[in-house]
């Protein structure tokens, strides 16, 4: 009896230890908790704020093995190292080993950014920072400050602060700076440890990283000077420089009979002087952006005509238009099979469409009978004659008014562009809003003064809806008050916002500073407070401007 309940013992204890080994081998290995820790100092040489520092080498000592990344974007040295030091990391330990004499009685700050992180999880050590000074005392002087985009007032990132010691007028565009600090997330920056003296300090978007401000691609703020003999707040407004040059950047040809000239900016004045024997046989287009100015020509027995493109009544360029022969001239226009297009309806999103803009110059239209609008539940008849002018075609009587989606259709033979080029026929999709789908904005702006000032309302895409300027403004009340009143109607349901700018020049739009002239942008201001419409809605929208 005992040996049959051994027997059983052993029996249960061996399903025991089979049922163990069996849970055991289905549970999964695990690693822990990741490691969320960046790595720690243990000890560095020299210790912060050393004085009378004479070393060549700066060692720090790390808790974990560690790895540097993009040291030439976070390595921030001040005052600035005429040659780069040598960086390096072995195992736990980061050395910096300089390569020329220091300056003496300065204070360095060498600042690693977000450079140095733990070797297996990347874990990154911000703010990594080493203060010595070579003389008996540090130097505690600071430029701080905020940075935005001059026109969108948005925080300005990625923005170096450039600090020269007696800096000259033309020091940013030939001189690297003696301090330098970067703009943060929210456009603040700061530098710190600045010995007393007299300073220039600009603010630069160095996009190429070469410590000077190159006009073409970067923006810029306003120098300021200044005898730093206390913690200074500079803050800066950047901007894109005018371009003081005006010339063609790109020349096209897409097809036998048209050439493209596109500019590097944009210019109110550009104009084009064609030889009085040769104006029949070109027309021009200047697009919406005047970046971009189309010259459409005709075959003829010359086979160059020359041009002279004005830009501010001044000459730009001359150029020799070159002619195809009559038999590739055929060719080509029968190969791309040309075809006069609309590029827009306008008047679409204010009720009623008045004209068809299209893509080349235009020399006549057709009688309506070739031109339909089929409506989503009828078919609208154009009456009357057709007005062409440049590449518009106006529709001269009973303007199409029904609200909804609707097609229009041109038959061949419609429009004639340039060079007798027919249409195929075209067929336009687009929708015209009722007036109950539509809101109003009652505008009620006090001014802060008497300025020419333009105020722009744009839509949550960013586009301007409706610009006024202060031309027209209302003056109340024995306070003078100086009022823009405005009522916008045949408004989309939408998102809305109000930009005001002071228009010191009277052009009707914002413009941009001058560095060497240290002129500022014009000021921009905008409403504070969101403005969404509905349909069927009016709004008032009162704004006391503040400087």
């Amino acid at each position: 009896m005992r040996g049959t309940n051994l027997l059983l013992s052993l029996y249960i204890g061996m399903l025991a230890v089979a049922g163990l080994s069996s849970c055991a081998s289905m549970m999964p290995l695990s690693g822990g908790d990741r490691d969320m820790t960046p790595p720690k100092v243990t000890d560095q040489q020299p210790q912060n704020k050393t004085l009378n520092f004479t070393g060549k080498e700066i060692k720090i000592e790390f808790d974990e093995f560690i790895q540097v990344r993009d040291l030439q974007n976070q390595l921030l040295i001040t005052p600035r190292l005429k040659t780069d030091p040598d960086v390096s990391v072995n195992g736990k330990t980061l050395s910096l080993k300089f390569k020329e004499t220091l300056q003496p009685n300065t204070t360095y700050n060498i600042n690693f950014g977000s450079a140095v992180s733990d070797n297996h999880e990347g874990n990154v050590f911000t703010g990594l920072a080493v203060i010595f000074s070579t003389g008996a005392a540090l130097d505690s002087l600071s430029v701080y400050g905020k940075i935005a985009d001059a026109y969108t007032l948005k925080p300005a990132t990625e923005v170096s602060v450039f600090v020269y010691e007696n800096g000259s007028d033309s020091c940013m565009f030939k001189s690297k700076p003696d301090y330098l600090g970067k703009t943060d997330k929210q456009g603040n920056y700061v530098i710190n440890y600045i010995k007393p003296g007299k300073y220039k300090i600009v603010a630069v978007a160095d996009k190429n990283k070469n410590l000077l401000y190159d006009p073409a691609t970067e923006s810029v703020g306003n120098w300021y000077q200044t005898d730093l003999n206390a913690a200074k707040q500079t803050d800066f407004s950047v901007f894109n420089e005018k371009p003081t040059q005006f010339f063609i950047k790109r020349t096209s040809n897409p097809y036998y009979g048209k050439t493209v000239f596109a500019f590097n900016v944009p210019s109110d004045s550009i104009s084009i002087k064609i030889p009085e024997k040769n104006k029949e046989r070109i027309k021009t287009l200047l697009s919406a952006a005047n970046d971009t100015l189309t010259v459409f020509y005709k075959k003829g027995e010359a086979d160059t005509i020359p041009l002279i493109l004005f830009t501010n009544n001044k000459i730009l360029d001359t150029i020799q238009l070159a002619i195809a022969t009559d038999e590739r001239y055929e060719t080509d226009l029968k190969a791309k099979k040309l075809s006069p297009k609309i590029k827009r309806a306008v008047g679409a999103d204010t009720g009623s469409v008045n004209s068809f803009v299209f893509d080349m110059p235009l020399l006549s239209a057709a009688n309506s009978d070739k031109i339909r609008i089929i409506a989503e539940k009828d078919t609208f008849l154009i009456k009357g004659n057709l007005i062409v002018q440049g590449n518009t075609v106006f529709l001269n009587t009973d303007s199409y008014k029904r609200s909804g989606k609707a097609r229009l259709i041109l038959f061949p033979g419609a429009v004639t562009g340039f060079n007798n080029v027919a249409n195929d026929t075209i067929i336009f999709l687009f929708e015209v809003v009722a007036k109950e789908n539509q809101g109003t904005i009652n505008l009620n702006v006090e001014l802060p003064d008497d300025s020419a000032y333009v105020l722009e309302l744009i839509n949550e895409k960013g586009n301007v809806q409706a610009v006024f300027n202060s031309n027209k403004v209302q003056k109340s009340g024995g306070d003078a008050k100086i009022l823009l009143k405005q009522n916008i109607q045949r408004l989309n349901p939408g998102n809305y916002s109000l930009r005001l700018i002071k228009d010191r020049d009277k052009n009707l739009k914002w413009t941009s500073g001058d560095l060497l002239l240290n002129r500022k942008p014009e000021t921009v201001y905008y409403y504070n407070k969101p403005i969404n419409l509905l349909a069927d809605w009016e709004i008032n929208i009162d704004w006391k401007v503040q400087e």
